[in-house]
């Protein structure tokens, strides 16, 4: 069995773009809190070609909290770049415990939209174990990030919007400041 960890951005757009096919599912973990755009283009575009392909979208979410601005609220804290764990508790560990109410034999295999430019970002070994396996096919087939944007183009559609929270503090300047014109 093979998913897509869907971040709904440029890479795993053209990765899904590339062989539809290919994926049992494709599994959003949803933070509550990514921009409007962003859920725009995935009920716009990524939802109907997932119908069309005949492949499951799955969306998951933290158990315990509505968002992750809900659980900051309640916890007293905010995303920092020195320590990952929204990722982890708002991403990976919904995704994982979707992989483990599958109940497979063997370990699912899990393709992540890391681009051969940011190959620094893949961490190639962790999680791999009996419920998944990484694999990275971009880097694998030595695709760039802006190789993904003529891919993504060259089928018909258009660029996704930069995804990730909102208040993401890995967000750029330009991001940030348009942010603030939009909305």
């Amino acid at each position: 069995m093979r998913i897509l960890s869907m971040g709904a951005g440029v890479q795993t757009t053209a990765l899904l773009l590339i062989n539809p096919e290919k994926y049992d599912y494709i599994v959003f973990a949803d933070t509550g809190d990514e921009k409007p755009e962003t859920y725009y283009y995935i009920e716009k575009y990524l939802k109907p070609l997932c119908i069309e392909n005949n492949v499951k979208w799955i969306t998951v979410k933290n158990s315990k909290y509505d968002s992750l601005m809900d659980y900051c609220v309640k916890k007293h804290l905010i995303p920092t770049r020195n320590f990952r764990w929204c990722t982890d508790r708002f991403k990976i560990k919904p995704i994982r415990n979707f992989i483990k109410s599958l109940k497979q034999k063997e370990p699912v295999i899990q393709d992540i939209g890391i681009s051969l430019d940011e190959s620094h970002r893949a961490n190639f070994h962790k999680y791999n174990d009996k419920i998944s396996t990484f694999e990275y096919p971009l880097i694998d087939q030595k695709i760039t990030r802006k190789q993904c944007y003529t891919i993504i183009q060259n089928k018909g559609y258009p660029s996704p919007p930069k995804s990730g929270c909102y208040y993401c503090p890995y967000a750029h300047k330009k991001e940030i400041r348009k942010l603030h014109a939009e909305h």
